[in-house]
């Protein structure tokens, strides 16, 4: 019969190893999501950016009215991160006042392809109605939103 010091049983403040590889998880959790958190309105930019580029690269893929169906549920999705972002960086720069945005070409030219695939999208059969379906949730979300901090704006 072989004993187990006291410490394996759990007294003299032993943690066992996976209670140890969790609290190194949380901690790197931790430092992941505050060091994520965008820290300038060029950031905001540079994640609308690449959201734009997705929901493009979604609506590419599409040609008929089942492959709209079909992608619907992602880009619903993709509207609804692409609204996050809109809010975060709203809330932002109303809390950074003084710091400005620094636009270029790339924004430009990522929302004139978006622009595109939404037209050629909207030539198929119900396309409109579909994408605006997809849409609705984020900009309801967007309009709150914006009448939330109207209200604000004129205390």
């Amino acid at each position: 019969m072989v004993r187990a010091p006291a410490c394996h049983a759990g007294s003299c403040g032993f943690k066992s190893r996976l209670s140890r590889s969790l609290s190194c998880l949380f901690l790197v959790l931790i430092v992941f999501v505050t060091s994520c958190r965008p820290h300038s309105l060029d950031t905001y930019r540079e994640e609308g950016e690449v959201k734009i580029r997705e929901i493009t690269t979604l609506l590419q893929q599409v040609h008929i009215r089942e492959d709209l169906i079909a992608v619907i549920p992602k880009l619903k999705r993709q509207f609804n991160e692409l609204v996050d972002i809109i809010i975060a960086a709203q809330e932002y720069r109303e809390a950074n006042p003084n710091e400005h945005l620094d636009w270029d070409n790339q924004s430009f030219f990522d929302s004139q392809l978006l622009h595109a695939e939404l037209r050629r999208i909207y030539h198929i059969e119900g396309a409109r109605s579909l994408v605006e379906k997809a849409q609705e949730d984020a900009l309801n979300r967007l309009d709150a939103f914006e009448k939330r901090r109207a209200k604000r704006i004129r205390k």
